[in-house]
């Protein structure tokens, strides 16, 4: 839950370095899942950060993580 905002709020060079951090803290172990709930609303998630959050993911998420 506490990281349930992260595509509203901050600007994109935040946000992969945020997207980093959450996936050292809930990646070990296996079995996390990362995206923007069930949607992305037009207006609502903006387009850039959802493709900063989906980029970093592809790039660091895969096992065994490497941050």
């Amino acid at each position: 839950k506490k990281f349930k905002f992260i595509l509203f709020f901050r600007v994109i060079l935040n946000r992969r370095e945020l997207t980093k951090k959450i996936l050292r803290e809930i990646a070990p172990g296996g079995g996390y899942g990362a995206g923007s709930s069930h949607s992305m609303p037009d207006g609502f998630v903006r387009v850039e950060n959802f493709s900063a959050l989906r980029d970093t993911v592809l790039k660091y998420g895969a096992y065994p993580i490497r941050i």
